[in-house]
Parts: structure tokens; sequence; C-alpha cells
């Protein structure tokens, strides 16, 4: 199950690499014809503020397999392991549960976003299959939690 999660991960991470060139392309486009020709391209503040969110969403789970996330932990590492044992099992079910309740919450809201016919306002882009892609990338990435709290509490078995 872990190589799958992984595999999941690491293809969000392509497409999230993916948006990142398509985002770099327009925006090169859009300095350009602003400063050679005066003529900015159309939307490229909404397709930005779109992409970002593709970008971020489909790129935690990948991070968080490989622990790459900011973590201030001097406290941590100075306490006894079976504190931290105990610690970080208990950090990573609350991290999961608050994952899963925000991957479930932005379900909803896609859904909000679809009945009630939201676009951008220049381009017309409907928001919910950002929306929608954001709850997929957010539930990979509590998915990636859970892998990486199965390898922690696996790791910690072959210790003892």
């Amino acid at each position: 199950m872990e190589k799958l999660i992984y595999r999941l991960n690491y293809v969000f991470s392509r497409i999230g690499i993916l948006v990142m060139m398509f985002l770099t392309f327009i925006t090169v486009i859009d300095i350009s014809g602003r400063y050679l020709f005066n003529k900015p391209l159309p939307g490229t503040i909404e397709m930005t503020e779109l992409a970002l969110v593709v970008i971020v969403y489909l790129t935690l789970g990948y991070t968080e397999h490989f622990g790459e996330h900011i973590v201030i932990d001097t406290v941590y590492k100075a306490m006894p392991k079976g504190i931290r044992y105990v610690l970080f099992i208990i950090a990573s079910i609350i991290s999961f549960v608050s994952i899963l309740l925000m991957s479930w919450q932005l379900y909803v809201y896609a859904g909000r976003m679809l009945s009630g016919g939201y676009k951008t306002g220049v381009l017309g882009i409907p928001y919910y299959p950002v929306v929608i892609i954001a709850s997929i990338g957010s539930l990979s990435y509590g998915l990636a939690i859970i892998s990486n709290m199965a390898k922690f509490i696996k790791k910690g078995d072959e210790e003892k």
C-alpha cells in the first residue's frame, strides 16, 4: 500500500511540475507582451491563481513522503525516544484527521461552486474543477501522512 501511495503522490507531483511549467510559460508571454507590444495576456492573474492552487495541493503528498515540510523540532529532539514515538503518532493522527476534514470540506465547497456556476471574471474558467483537484490533492497528502506513520511504527518495532 505504501508504494501505491508513493506512486500516486509522485504522479500528482509531476502534474504539479507541468502546471508550474505552464505557469512559467504564461508569465513569460504576459511580461513579453506587456513590455514589447504593450499588450499583456488577458487572464494571466486568474490563471496564476488557479495554477498555484493546483501546484500546492498536488505536491503536498510528495513533500510529505520525504518529510520535507518545515518543522521546528528543537524541543522534540531533546525528548526521550519513547515520548517522541508517542508524540509522532498522536501528531500524525491529528494531522490525518484534520487533512481528511479539509479534503471533505473542499469537496463540499466544489459542489457549491458548481451549483452556483462560479467562474473567473475575465476568462470565465469554472472554479469547481480546481477545488476538486485541491480536495484530491489534500486527500493524497493525508494518505502520505498515514503511510509515513506506518513506516515510523514499523521502524520503531524493529528497534525494540
